[in-house]
């Protein structure tokens, strides 16, 4: 590598650090005549297989709260404070039923999603942000990023409800930033920086659009004035996903031939990062419906939540997320297996301990265990003597 080219690849990795690009998924909104569309990317390196499922989880559920440092805690730690009776964990302790049924889509397994829509057309999807740093406030119960997305969808039917209550549960895992949306076409990015939850809304988000930079980031790329920074980054050719969805949309929109879905269609494909993209999903929380495709199934399939029993007692139900099919297949979901959840999360373990969680080797929890502490929450949950 000659001098020049070492140069421009250190100031590519400063920028980067500076401002917390870490490269994956993006999320937008989009409506039309009463109608809206929620679509999500979820990318990831093209080395890392991201196994899935979908998951349709019914009203009446009930959930304990785990936080990440609990599912990965020694064994020791995790036997003694975790896997005990809820009343017998340590304050302070959260636990639930969920109001609302919803659908998700989960790499982690069954209650850990990576995003979704509840039956009142609530949606949340998570993007990566390395700034993230999550605030820990005394006196009040943790959750894992994953379940704390569950909650939301459990418990709220609004973008207004989330907000009345975003500051009562403490998060901890991975550096996400959430898009929150609802069947109004009302949304909400939300991102905890600094030990403080800062929230854009209304005149403060003129774009409902979010990839891996911080909001006021990507705003500050496509404003009049941008910043030393900014102007840095676009001299470099970085990765502008924000820029690329935001001429789309307006594109897309000005085409009287082209009906929503279509738009969204394209929408999806134009902020995917090539050769990265793993899953793309898009929500209709009107209708209550969700197209999806993987990578390895580029058919979009739909799963229509209005024609399945989603009353309390009637079993969670899920799919295959790469599995084959076209068009409707909500007729292709099962009922939950014990087994098809083991599986899934245990070739999800096995995938990140190749490269990212080696590190939870040395304190005693190997890729066996950490999947088994996940199959197991979903498990325990079920069976659990309430």
């Amino acid at each position: 590598m000659n001098r020049m080219a070492g140069m421009i690849m250190a100031l590519l990795f400063c920028v980067s650090a500076m401002t917390g690009d870490v490269g994956n998924c993006s999320t937008f909104l989009i409506q039309q005549d009463g109608q809206v569309r929620v679509g999500h990317n979820l990318d990831e390196s093209p080395e890392l297989f991201i196994p899935g499922l979908v998951c349709v989880n019914k009203r009446g559920e009930y959930r304990e709260g785990i936080s990440w440092a609990e599912l990965v805690s020694r064994p020791e730690v995790y036997a003694e404070t975790v896997a005990v009776p809820f009343e017998n964990r340590p304050e302070p302790r959260i636990n639930w039923t969920s109001r609302y049924a919803s659908i998700t889509f989960n790499s982690e397994g069954v209650d850990f999603p990576d995003g979704g829509m509840n039956e009142k057309g609530l949606c949340i999807f998570e993007m990566s942000m390395g700034l993230t740093r999550f605030m820990k406030i005394a006196g009040k119960p943790t959750l894992f990023i994953c379940l704390w997305i569950q909650y939301q969808l459990d418990n709220f039917a609004t973008v207004d409800e989330v907000m009345a209550h975003l500051g009562e549960i403490n998060q901890d895992g991975w550096s996400w930033h959430y898009f929150i949306a609802d069947r109004s076409g009302d949304y909400a990015i939300v991102e905890y920086l600094e030990d403080r939850i800062v929230v854009y809304r209304d005149e403060q988000a003129p774009v409902p659009m979010l990839c891996n930079s911080s909001y006021k980031r990507e705003l500050e790329l496509v404003s009049g004035k941008p910043t030393l920074l900014t102007r840095i980054k676009n001299m470099i050719g970085k990765r502008r996903r924000f820029q690329r969805g935001l001429l789309a949309r307006e594109r897309l929109a000005g085409d009287a031939a082209m009906d929503l879905d279509k738009q969204a269609r394209e929408m999806v494909d134009i902020m995917a990062i090539r050769g990265w993209n793993k899953w793309q999903i898009i929500a209709d929380p009107v209708n209550l419906k969700v197209d999806f495709r993987t990578h390895r199934n580029r058919v979009f399939r739909t799963i229509d939540l209005t024609r399945l029993e989603l009353s309390s007692g009637s079993p969670a139900q899920i799919l295959d997320i790469h599995g084959p099919g076209s068009g409707d297949v909500t007729d292709r979901l099962s009922d939950l297996s014990v087994d098809a959840n083991r599986a899934l999360v245990r070739e999800r373990a096995d995938w990140l301990f190749k490269e990212r969680l080696t590190g939870l080797i040395d304190i005693g929890v190997p890729a066996d265990a950490y999947g088994a502490r996940f199959s197991g929450y979903a498990e325990k949950m079920r069976d659990i003597d309430r």
